[in-house]
């Protein structure tokens, strides 16, 4: 038993360690007030889920600023009106980036989390991550995509 604990222990870095960062990226006109910051894994699921999203909500009245996760802490989040985070929840955690941000905006009104898991089934109390922003979770499936992108597209609409 405690050898499967180590590995497991073992593990844990290396499930953090195979994610990549989306890629940099605008869309909208920059000068727009009505801005919006993407931050995100890149996993094509993610990235469908982001493209779809942007196109719900539109450009033509709102700018959209896509970065990896990896930069989240550079941007000030207080210049955007809705930022969204897309990340994985791994082993019962939050990609740490996501959770250092959430620390320092606990209760952000204009944070929205967007987080992928195996599954689509409701979490049980208490098995989800301990976050005082909208939340939404979702099994990384291509057929839910358009559902996943417009109820993020609703919440960034309230935001703007």
């Amino acid at each position: 038993m405690t050898r499967i604990a180590a590995l497991l222990l073992c593990a844990l870095p290396l499930l953090w360690s195979c994610t990549t960062n989306m890629p940099t990226a605008e869309q909208g006109n920059p000068s727009n007030e009505r801005k919006v910051l993407l931050a995100g894994e890149n996993t094509a699921y993610k990235r469908q889920l982001a493209a779809e999203t942007i196109r719900a909500v539109g450009t033509d009245n709102c700018y959209f600023r896509i970065v990896g996760l990896d930069q989240l802490e550079a941007f000030n989040a207080s210049s955007y009106r809705a930022v969204v985070l897309l990340a994985g929840y791994r082993a019962g955690r939050l990609d740490g980036r996501v959770t250092r941000f959430l620390e320092h905006n606990p209760t952000d009104h204009r944070v929205i989390l967007f987080f992928t898991r195996g599954s689509d089934d409701p979490l049980p109390q208490g098995k989800g991550p301990d976050v005082k922003v909208d939340a939404i979770s979702s099994a990384s499936r291509a057929d839910r995509v358009q559902q996943r992108a417009d109820q993020l597209a609703l919440l960034i609409r309230e935001r703007l």
